[in-house]
C-alpha cells in the first residue's frame, strides 16, 4: 500500500515524509548563506553612516562655493573702497584747482576787466584775450569733472548698496550651511558609534575589529582601539572617526576592505 506501513500485529501506520524528516532532522537546512542579525545590523549601519558622509562632502562642497563667493564680495569692497578714496582724492584737487581758478579770475579782471578806450583795449588784446580764454577753457573742465564726479558717486552708491544686498543674502546661506554641518555631523557621530556598538556585539566582526586594531600606527592608538574592542571603552576617546574608519577598513561591519588607513 502506497503511503502505508503495517504492522506485525496487524495494524496500520502512516508512513512519515521524507522531506519531514530532513525538516526534523536539520531545520536549519533550508537557510543557505543566511548573515547574522548583528552583522546585517551593523552593515545597514554602515550603509547609514556612508549616506551621511555624502550628505557632509555635499555641504562641505556647498561652503566652499559660499567662501568663493565671499571672497569675490571681500574684493568688490576693496574695489569700492579704492573707489572712494579716488573720488575723495579727485575731489581735493578739483577744489585746489577751482580755488587757483578763482585767483586767476580776480587777477584778471584787476587786469582786463571794466570799461577801457580803444588805444587801451587794443594794447590788452594780446594778453587779455588768451588768459580770458584760458579762464573758460578751465572753467569747462571743472564743469565737466563736476558731472563725471556725480556719475563716480552715483557708481558707488549703487554698488555699495548691491555688494551690502548680497552680503546679507550670503551670511544667511553660510549659518544655514553651517547648521546643516553641524547637524549632519551630530547624526554621522551617533550613527558610527551605533555602527561600531552593533559590531562589536557579534564574535566575528569583533574578531575583525581587533585584527584591524593592528593596522593604526601607534602603539597608543592601537591600545586605544583595542580598549574599544574588549574592553567598551566610548569611542569618543580614541576619536571616532578614527575608530570606525579602521573597523571598516578592516571589514569589521561585515563589508569588504576598500582601502587601507592611512
Amino acid at each position: 500500500m502506497n503511503g502505508v506501513h503495517r504492522s506485525k500485529e496487524g495494524g496500520c501506520r502512516a508512513k512519515t515524509p521524507l522531506i519531514v524528516m530532513l525538516l526534523v532532522i536539520a531545520p536549519g537546512a533550508m537557510t543557505v548563506g543566511a548573515q547574522a542579525p548583528s552583522q546585517s545590523g551593523a552593515a545597514d549601519l554602515a550603509a547609514q553612516c556612508d549616506k551621511l558622509e555624502a550628505q557632509k562632502a555635499d555641504l562641505t562642497k556647498e561652503k566652499d562655493g559660499l567662501l568663493a563667493e565671499q571672497k569675490g564680495l571681500e574684493q568688490e569692497d576693496l574695489d569700492i573702497k579704492a573707489m572712494v578714496k579716488k573720488l575723495r582724492d579727485s575731489k581735493m584737487d578739483f577744489k585746489m584747482d577751482a580755488d587757483a581758478l578763482q585767483d586767476d579770475i580776480g587777477k584778471y579782471n584787476s587786469k582786463c576787466g571794466g570799461t577801457h578806450t580803444r588805444s587801451v583795449y587794443e594794447s590788452l588784446r594780446p594778453t587779455c584775450e588768451p588768459w580770458g580764454k584760458r579762464i573758460d577753457d578751465k572753467n569747462a573742465d571743472l564743469d565737466r569733472r563736476g558731472t563725471q564726479f556725480a556719475t563716480t558717486q552715483r557708481n558707488i552708491d549703487t554698488r555699495q548698496s548691491n555688494l551690502s544686498n548680497k552680503t546679507l543674502a550670503l551670511t544667511q546661506k553660510i549659518n544655514t550651511n553651517t547648521s546643516n554641518v553641524s547637524a549632519v555631523t551630530a547624526q554621522l557621530d551617533g550613527m558610527h558609534v551605533k555602527t561600531i556598538q552593533a559590531a562589536l556585539r557579534d564574535p566575528l566582526l569583533r574578531s575583525k575589529a581587533a585584527s584591524a586594531c593592528k593596522n593604526l600606527q601607534s602603539a597608543e592608538s592601537q591600545h586605544c582601539c583595542n580598549s574599544v574592542v574588549f574592553d567598551g571603552t566610548d569611542p569618543h576617546q580614541c576619536g571616532v572617526p578614527l575608530i570606525f574608519e579602521v573597523l571598516k577598513t578592516g571589514g569589521a561591519f561585515g563589508t569588504a576592505a576598500v582601502r587601507p588607513v592611512k
